[in-house]
């Protein structure tokens, strides 16, 4: 079975809807890179390509409940390419692709929209594989609904020509496109900026373009980032309604009813609870790669002690050296955070994700 088109239809058009309202705010697209061996985990087999196919789709189903599914097209230039598919409904929620001339040590995890809504309860677990395995955000998209037309497109020129699509006071304007739909109902359309600049901000009338009987007045605004001149922070995965807001002056008017948190208020959040975060997935992850070889050693009757002396080495994962675990291996750790790690030592019991 091979898919490569999706429409939504029936039930999961409703979910995905209803998800839409109670957020307002969503996380829309999300495109991951990584180069093989970039992150902690390394490949050892000498079939890499099998070993990247078979680790990912385990992993996928294993952290996830989602499998891979052959994709009869190639996917930005990789040579091989998988959808991920949803575990119950059985339809793509993006893909998973790697390989080519041009793509030999790269891969790619791409989460679509539908993708974004039904893992938004996972994005803990999404965010510690970006960062487990080094991966950089290539492009992201943050949408802000309004369902009732609470803000139009004409409000969205009229704010553009009030200079609060300039990402500052003295800098230029951005490039607009304007595409007037003339009446025909078919929906209008604000570009303001461009993807290759790094920042595209789209204003369109949804509503119109998917018929909606509902949501006849349904305005989305769209924040589209990708890797230009920046490299775009993974905490964008946990915390994108804080970037959107503080991303243009023109996204912080229009979401200020909202009491939506500043960006200093959820990266200060983000970080007291990475620490513990971290340490589980890595955990689960070595468990996933290495899991049945320790079993093995311990079958032959190697104590653990002898075990982790033969595996363990100095120092701590690269993205962990400046944390509160990486100086633990110093004994320079917080007492509160040692403390919750000898409780789960005692008892066995992963911190909660």
């Amino acid at each position: 079975m091979h898919i490569d088109t999706i429409s939504l239809t029936g039930k999961v058009a409703d979910i995905h809807y209803k998800n839409l309202l109670k957020k307002r705010s969503v996380l829309h697209e999300l495109s991951l890179t990584s180069e093989v061996d970039a992150g902690d985990f390394k490949f050892i087999s000498n079939d890499e390509d099998y070993e990247i196919e078979r680790f990912f789709s385990d992993y996928f189903d294993h952290v996830f409940g989602c499998t891979l599914e052959p994709s009869i097209t190639h996917k930005n230039g990789f040579d091989s390419a998988f959808h991920i598919m949803h575990p119950k409904y059985k339809i793509p929620l993006g893909f998973f692709a790697y390989g080519g001339d041009f793509m030999r040590d790269s891969y790619q995890i791409y989460i679509n929209g539908l993708g974004c809504s039904a893992l938004s309860s996972q994005m803990k677990k999404l965010h510690s594989t970006a960062v487990f395995f080094n991966m950089k955000i290539t492009r992201c998209d943050i949408a802000q609904d309004f369902f009732n037309g609470e803000y139009t497109v004409k409000e969205a020129i009229q704010d553009y020509r009030g200079g609060l699509f300039k990402a500052s006071r003295k800098g230029n304007a951005p490039k607009s496109k304007h595409i007037d739909d003339m009446g025909s109902g078919e929906g209008s359309t604000l570009y303001v900026g461009t993807l290759k600049s790094g920042r595209e901000t789209v204003v369109y009338e949804k509503g119109k373009q998917l018929k909606s009987a509902n949501y006849p007045d349904w305005v989305r605004v769209e924040l589209r980032l990708s890797k230009h001149d920046r490299e775009l922070p993974l905490d964008l995965i946990l915390n994108f309604t804080s970037y959107y807001v503080n991303e243009l002056p023109v996204l912080a008017k229009i979401t200020k009813d909202l009491n939506l948190e500043t960006h200093e208020t959820s990266s200060l959040r983000a970080k007291k609870e990475k620490a513990l975060g971290d340490i589980s997935h890595l955990i689960e992850y070595a468990s996933l790669g290495y899991g049945k070889l320790l079993n093995v050693l311990r079958a032959i009757g190697a104590s653990p002690e002898s075990i982790l002396n033969k595996i363990v080495v100095d120092g701590a994962p690269s993205r962990m050296k400046d944390t509160e675990l990486g100086l633990a291996c110093n004994g320079y750790a917080e007492q509160s955070l040692m403390t919750k790690l000898n409780i789960w030592m005692n008892e066995g019991d992963l911190v909660p994700i």
